[in-house]
């Protein structure tokens, strides 16, 4: 979809998508659906990312009842890439579906080998697996890596640590 410009120099350039009410009645939805996380500023500079350049893997999670990034929206997100993307679908939603450790044994998610051309064909042949996503990322990460290397040192970088972790921020109450 071409950009639009909505203000002097501020441009939507994202998704609509007809098929959810994300905002439950509170957000006015036209016909052409709701957008979101879609807007560029041109000023002084101009930026342009084609995501068709993008040309490294890609694991393209989404939550199945997400309601943020609704899962159509994650799937259709995979043909803008340039490289390989593996869709993986995880239980639940926008939450519990991302921040699901493996020790607690809840939820599931699902994989498919091959690509399909819509949301239903990939949902119809995908494999669900029991628990969670976390060590099926660990593995295709390991996969697409090189060897490991030790942690750095922070003591011996070129900037010294201001002070030990996790640092006095984490301790602050606003």
């Amino acid at each position: 979809m071409p950009a639009v410009e909505i203000r002097p120099g501020v441009y939507w350039i994202g998704v609509n998508d007809r098929t959810t009410d994300l905002f439950e009645g509170i957000w006015p939805i036209s016909e052409e659906g709701v957008s979101y996380n879609s807007y560029f500023i041109v000023d002084d500079k101009k930026v342009r990312i084609d995501l068709s350049k993008v040309n490294v893997p890609i694991y393209n999670l989404a939550a199945r009842e997400d309601h943020i990034a609704p899962l159509p929206s994650v799937f259709k997100l995979g043909e803008f890439f340039g490289g390989e993307t593996e869709l993986v679908v995880a239980g639940s939603g926008h939450i519990a579906g991302v921040i699901n450790p493996p020790e607690s044994g809840k939820y599931q998610y699902w994989t498919k080998k091959k690509g399909a051309k819509t949301l239903d064909e990939w949902l119809d042949g995908a494999e669900e697996h029991p628990g969670s996503w976390w060590p099926h990322w660990k593995d295709w990460v390991k996969e697409k890596s090189g060897k490991k290397v030790p942690a750095r040192d922070p003591e011996h970088g070129a900037l010294q640590p201001i002070e030990p972790a996790p640092g006095s921020y984490v301790k602050l109450k606003s």
